[in-house]
């Protein structure tokens, strides 16, 4: 169920447990109070959530990793491909050099993905 998921994500980023990136970072702009009310609703949420999916003969959703994880490495490689200089028309002419060592590094890590889209073939 989407709001048992949502809630979840919640309590995971109050707790501190969802990692920031090393491109992110979560500001805590919530107090220690702030942070505990809400963590609490969440926990009631998701409560009542599963209350309703029993009541209601809902199954939980099952997922497999494998595919969660190809689908995140075909965002991945979207993101990277949109990367390329001859894609960013839309941001202004790149330099000639930058365009090239960009066009290098993208280069790199589609490899790198490309690695790692064969472990996951196997």
């Amino acid at each position: 169920m989407m709001v048992d998921a949502a809630a979840a994500r919640i309590i995971d980023l109050l707790e501190r447990k969802s990692t920031p990136t090393n491109m992110t970072e979560v500001h805590q702009s919530l107090s220690q109070e702030e942070r505990d009310q809400l963590r609490e609703s969440m926990q009631r949420i998701q409560s009542f959530a599963a209350e309703t999916a029993q009541t209601y003969g809902l199954a939980k959703q099952r997922k497999d990793l494998k595919r969660i994880v190809a689908g995140e490495i075909s965002q991945i490689w979207t993101t990277l491909e949109n990367c390329r200089p001859q894609r960013m028309g839309g941001m202004g002419k790149i330099d000639d050099a930058i365009a090239l060592i960009l066009e290098q590094d993208m280069q790199r890590m589609l490899r790198r993905l490309d690695e790692v889209i064969q472990m996951i073939s196997e």
